[in-house]
């Protein structure tokens, strides 16, 4: 779970820089001339990829134990439910490994927007 916090932290101190480089993009308007509007497709790529990040992949944290083991108590099921409680939790662990590598790979998409906008703007206003 904490690596899926640490992805959403880095997509949102992205999502932060998108907002300034649009903003510095938007303050420079005069100074790039008719080009200023070359960067603002790529960042709002960018943001869109990070906002999806952010809302679409969540974590799963399997069954509740608590309410598991309460109702198992003192039945000969205990030994069972145990077994289950621990097979979906299992389940579930395996489910959010393959959350995070798609929560990572979107942070490497939006990175690589970053990057080649800023390489194209560059490139093209040079």
């Amino acid at each position: 779970m904490l690596d899926s916090d640490n992805v959403d932290g880095r997509s949102m101190g992205l999502l932060g820089l998108d907002g300034a480089l649009t903003a510095a993009d938007l303050a420079a308007k005069d100074v790039l001339g008719g080009g200023w509007w070359l960067p603002l497709p790529g960042l709002a790529l960018s943001a869109a990829i990070l906002l999806g990040l952010r809302r679409g992949l969540r974590l799963e944290y399997g069954p509740s134990p608590r309410s598991l083991y309460d109702a198992s108590l003192g039945q000969p099921t205990l030994r069972f439910a145990v077994h289950q409680l621990l097979s979906d939790l299992d389940d579930a662990l395996r489910r959010n490994d393959r959350t995070l590598i798609r929560k990572e790979r979107r942070l490497a998409f939006a990175v690589m927007a970053i990057v080649m906008t800023i390489a194209y703007t560059v490139a093209a206003l040079a």
